[in-house]
């Protein structure tokens, strides 16, 4: 192998061999267990191309050391390579380094492969690249693609690096379950293009969770989206997602995932209101929605809500403001709320607070009316207790309430009041692994709320129902 073109950063040490070393002689365990902590602590932070990772640099200590690593595959099987940090490196240099690191993974091993390239990649190293990938495309269960990583606006180059590659067009990843592709706004320009079709991934029938990220909503992707159940999608091409679901019982849909850089995109259109299907309204069983800060004030948008005629769906968990909660469950239809038995909310706090009127809780809680577990944190969970306290009757089935600590402790009474009512079949946890005062320490919690005034509270309501801190 040639590396003659390739930055001294990245290019091979030769070792010196000092085998009568004290290290050398370690056993195989002790080392394995060394090395595999600090390539644990390194993921994703280094460089696995580089002489940096520890991939590298502890093969360069001795020819002992060098072996052990190059004969555990489960040390190669999870690669974080980036082919931007070195642009005056010979396409050939890249490639013979990527692949002898895919190698290293031995033939049986799962690969995660997370890459990060600029778009303006030639074809040349696109397709070099994608040679690799698709040597070993029956082996990949978890594949990121990032373009970008530029301290400037890059330009993609047309046909997209890799994406767009005729080296993958036939690959079938028969192991990827996992798929990540972004093109961060801030960092990349399309072009002037109506449309680009990529086809790489067509055939993976076992892809689960997907995740297009930015500017790839002017990319339509040819997938199996009929067998996702995880989409993580700000828009874009989320429309023609939900409408090719089928068979679906678990989703978690992501309507604003974090941007990869500091600069937000604008809104996506979407090109028609997202319509379930039929075949996904009667097995759909389990949805999970983040919407903070997405915008559904459009007769477009808001059809992710309006049509989830869900029937069989029983389990719902929502992640967003107060504000923007409320109108998205005033939105789902009777048919879906009505035989829902846990109902997840995590309300997160927003300025100027949120005001509501406690009537409309009350109707808003009285269409779950099978409702058996409820979980509840913040200004959504205040009002929620409101409305149970002083409603009559509201969700006779319900049998475990679960409050985050902050919300016990500001709104015991109300907790306490509601217990007396359903003493005997309710029981009340609380949530303190998730909590952001307290992070999991429940010996903390339990020491602020018995020296607070909340204390007698707390007694009596351990006295009325069964309270576990978890």
């Amino acid at each position: 192998m040639s590396y003659d073109h390739m930055p001294k950063s990245m290019s091979p040490i030769t070792s010196q061999g000092n085998d009568s070393h004290l290290f050398a002689s370690m056993p195989r365990d002790v080392l394995l267990t060394i090395f595999g902590y600090e390539i644990h602590e390194s993921k994703t932070l280094i460089n696995a191309l580089s002489n940096r990772s520890p991939l590298w640099c502890f093969g360069q200590v001795c020819v002992h050391w060098r072996q052990i690593l190059r004969s555990y595959p489960l040390f190669w099987n999870h690669l974080d390579v980036n082919f931007s940090h070195f642009p005056s490196a010979q396409p050939l240099a890249l490639e013979n380094r990527f692949r002898q690191l895919v190698h290293l993974s031995g033939r049986a091993t799962v690969l995660h492969i997370g890459m990060w390239m600029a778009a303006s990649i030639t074809c040349d190293l696109g397709d070099r690249i994608a040679g690799v990938i698709g040597e070993v495309a029956g082996r990949i269960g978890e594949l990121e693609i990032v373009f970008g990583h530029l301290p400037r606006i890059d330009r993609a180059t047309l046909p997209l690096p890799l994406l767009q590659s005729k080296l993958l067009k036939n690959c079938v990843f028969s192991a990827l379950h996992t798929l990540l592709i972004a093109i961060p706004f801030s960092q990349v320009r399309l072009g002037d293009v109506s449309q680009i079709r990529v086809d790489a991934f067509a055939q993976c029938p076992l892809l689960r969770r997907l995740s297009l990220r930015e500017e790839t909503h002017r990319v339509k992707f040819v997938l199996p989206y009929q067998n996702l159940t995880t989409i993580y999608a700000n828009g874009g091409r989320l429309d023609y997602i939900i409408n090719q679901l089928e068979n679906t019982t678990d989703i978690d849909l992501d309507l604003c995932p974090i941007s990869l850089t500091h600069e937000q995109p604008p809104p996506i259109p979407l090109h028609l209101p997202p319509t379930w299907q039929a075949t996904t309204l009667n097995t759909l069983k389990s949805l999970r929605i983040r919407c903070s800060s997405f915008d559904f004030y459009t007769a477009i948008r808001d059809s992710i809500f309006r049509s989830l005629h869900a029937s069989a769906l029983r389990k719902l968990e929502l992640h967003g403001s107060c504000s923007e909660l409320v109108p998205i469950l005033a939105m789902v239809p009777g048919s879906a709320l009505c035989g829902l038995h846990e109902l997840i909310v995590n309300s997160v706090r927003e300025t100027p607070e949120y005001l509501a009127d406690v009537q409309s809780f009350m109707h808003l809680m009285a269409r779950m009316p099978a409702l058996r577990s409820l979980s509840i944190s913040d200004t959504f969970g205040h009002y929620v207790l409101c409305a149970l306290v002083e409603g009559d009757g509201i969700i006779l089935a319900l049998a475990v309430l679960k409050i985050s600590a902050e919300l016990l402790l500001q709104d015991i009474e109300k907790v306490v009041c509601f217990a007396r009512c359903r003493r005997g079949t309710l029981s009340v946890e609380v949530i303190v692994s998730t909590s952001y005062t307290y992070h999991g320490q429940v010996e903390r919690f339990l020491s602020d709320i018995l020296g607070s005034y909340a204390a007698t509270s707390w007694t009596e309501l351990r006295t009325l129902v069964p309270v576990s801190v978890i």
